[in-house]
């Protein structure tokens, strides 16, 4: 104690300059090993309090300082980083918060999944017979809420693929352009019947027809529709023996009554077969096995990867179409999404007032159209309204003299021999 006490009073001397040169250098000694002291104890988290620091001036106040100055840089730096984490943590958890304020095309995809938008979008691609065929969709995110969206398509007459582009920005869309040439059939497509008109009087619309196609060369393709009375109640079986019957290799797509109301023998619901595009999906189906069988479990040959045959069962395919309905109905809630943000006019039209707009205003949602087409499936079974086919100029002579083709129409033709038919 007597030390202690003796070392206090020279430090009290040290303060006020009161000591020789070989004191001061013993106490300087001592605050030297003071810092040190200091130093080991900030590592080891064990700092004194501010309060018990003593207060020295001279060269041992600056020492001092520097101690408590590097204690709150340390202390600072610490602060910084912890804070720098939680930000980094909170950007982390945030963002897919805030991406689910948008619409997400990604959602449920994984390694081994689709997500639920693509699939929707083959399945609905799949069911809707008009247009090209989807073959992949490819989805990059660019931002919050903000995705790059590409479709790649395939024209199976012209052996052409397509590629859409679509900049999705926090639930709106821009379109970009679309390779290719963008046809609209509609507005030219015409219809022939097959039938003699007014009693034994010709149809010289057909025999016109019949003088254009002798022209074409043999190796030229045909796309056509072949159109059936929906009173006649075409089956899919009927389908099957006409194609096996004239040995023809290329049956596109069916098309099935999904009202009423379906115009000129037209559907816009119907079956896709092999032969409507050139491959067999876009590769990742191999690696999401799991989830085709998982899916399939509950609608049963949902996912047919390509291999829709009318030479199947025509019950396998009925199941098909209906299992294709029940997806897309079962998912309306995401469908109703999609056609908010990708076709916004239909539901923007159903907002206004009836008065205003009242033609518009009748446009059904599609979840609409499809319950109708369930319904009347349900009600009057698969009635195929329509066949789209690719045929030779030969094969299109040998079905106008079908009875079973009451008529058909000309979507075009290809003058050259072309790799879909290998």
């Amino acid at each position: 104690m007597k030390d202690s006490e003796d070392f206090k009073q020279l430090l009290e001397r040290y303060k006020w300059g009161q000591v020789n040169d070989e004191e001061k250098a013993y106490v300087e000694r001592e605050l030297e090993k003071a810092e040190a002291l200091q130093e080991y104890l900030f590592d080891s988290e064990e700092l004194p309090s501010l309060n018990n620091t003593p207060d020295f001036e001279g060269s041992s106040t600056v020492t001092v300082r520097n101690i408590v100055r590097r204690k709150w840089l340390k202390h600072g730096f610490i602060t910084g980083f912890i804070l720098l984490i939680i930000l980094i943590g909170g950007w982390s958890l945030g963002r897919p918060l805030l991406n689910k304020l948008y619409f997400d095309p990604t959602a449920g995809r994984t390694a081994e999944t689709y997500s639920d938008y693509e699939l929707y979008q083959k399945i609905d691609n799949a069911v809707l017979i008009t247009g090209d065929t989807l073959e992949d969709i490819q989805i990059e995110q660019t931002g919050i809420g903000s995705y790059l969206l590409r479709y790649n398509y395939y024209d199976v007459l012209k052996n052409e693929a397509k590629v859409q582009a679509v900049v999705l920005k926090r639930g709106q869309v821009e379109r970009q352009a679309t390779s290719g040439v963008v046809e609209a059939p509609l507005y030219s497509y015409r219809t022939y019947s097959t039938r003699e008109m007014f009693g034994a009087q010709p149809n010289q619309e057909l025999e016109d027809l019949k003088e254009k196609v002798s022209k074409l060369p043999e190796t030229a393709i045909m796309k056509v529709n072949l159109h059936f009375d929906s009173y006649s109640q075409t089956s899919l079986a009927d389908i099957k023996s006409l194609v096996l019957d004239h040995k023809l290799q290329r049956l596109l797509t069916v098309g099935v009554a999904s009202s009423e109301y379906d115009i000129a023998g037209m559907s816009t619901f119907g079956i896709r077969f092999n032969n409507s595009y050139r491959g067999y999906g876009d590769g990742r189906s191999w690696m999401n096995m799991a989830q085709i069988r998982a899916i399939n479990k509950e609608y049963p040959h949902l996912i047919q990867n390509g291999a829709v045959m009318i030479n199947s069962d025509p019950e396998m395919l009925e199941q098909y179409y209906l299992s294709m309905l029940n997806y897309l109905l079962d998912n309306e809630e995401l469908g109703e999404k999609i056609e908010q943000v990708f076709n916004p006019t239909v539901y923007a039209a159903q907002s206004m007032e009836s008065d205003d707009v009242s033609v518009i205003g009748e446009l059904k949602t599609h979840n609409q159209s499809l319950a109708e087409a369930k319904d009347y499936v349900k009600e009057n079974g698969v009635i195929i309204t329509q066949a789209t086919l690719l045929v030779s100029p030969k094969e299109f002579t040998a079905l106008l003299a079908d009875e079973r083709v009451p008529m058909v129409g000309v979507i075009g033709a290809e003058w050259m021999d072309s790799r879909s038919w290998q």
